[in-house]
C-alpha cells in the first residue's frame, strides 16, 4: 500500500473531521457508555452532507445527542483529497497495526483496534499489565504538536 503525498488542505480537513467525531458521532454513541469508532474504508462514517457541526447534529436529534447540540454554523472546511488522504491513512494505519496485534502472545491481552474521537487516533493497547509491560501502539493523523501523520508507541 503506498500513501500518496498531503495536500496542503489535510490539517483543516483533518481538524474538520476530528470534530464531527468528537462532537457528533462520539456523543450519539454515549448512551451506550461507548465511544470507540472503527476505521472503515474510507474514513469513518457520517450523514452525507456535512456542512456544519449543526447541520450533522440534526439527523442525530436531541434523544442522542441531548443538551449537546451542536448550535456551530460555520462551514466546515473539508477537502474531498485531504479526506481520501485521511481515509487511506487511517486503512494503512489499521494494517499495521492489525499486524503488530496478531503477532503478540495472547498473555498479553491485546484490545481490540479502535478509532478514538477524541484524539482521532487509531490504537489498541496489549502487553502485561502486572510485567509493566502494558502500552499503547497507535497511528495519528497528526496534531496541534504534531502536524504529521505518526506512529507511536506509549506507556
Amino acid at each position: 500500500m503506498r500513501l500518496e503525498p498531503l495536500p496542503g488542505s489535510f490539517a483543516a480537513t483533518r481538524e474538520a473531521l476530528h470534530m464531527v467525531a468528537e462532537r457528533l458521532v462520539a456523543p450519539a454513541r454515549k448512551p451506550d457508555n461507548e465511544i470507540a469508532l472503527t476505521a472503515t474504508p474510507g474514513g469513518f462514517g457520517t450523514p452525507p452532507p456535512i456542512t456544519s457541526l449543526a447541520a450533522g447534529g440534526e439527523p442525530l436529534a436531541v434523544e442522542l445527542l441531548g443538551d449537546g447540540m451542536p448550535i456551530d454554523t460555520d462551514p466546515l472546511a473539508v477537502d474531498p483529497v485531504a479526506a481520501e488522504r485521511l481515509g487511506a491513512f487511517y486503512a494503512f494505519a489499521a494494517r499495521v497495526l492489525e499486524l503488530f496485534r496478531s503477532g503478540l502472545p495472547a498473555a498479553g491481552d491485546p484490545s481490540a483496534i479502535n478509532l478514538w474521537p477524541e484524539h482521532f487516533d487509531i490504537a489498541f493497547e496489549g502487553g502485561s499489565e502486572a510485567s509493566g509491560l502494558r502500552a499503547n501502539y497507535g497511528a495519528s493523523p497528526g496534531d496541534g504538536d504534531h502536524p504529521e501523520p505518526h506512529l507511536y508507541i506509549g506507556p
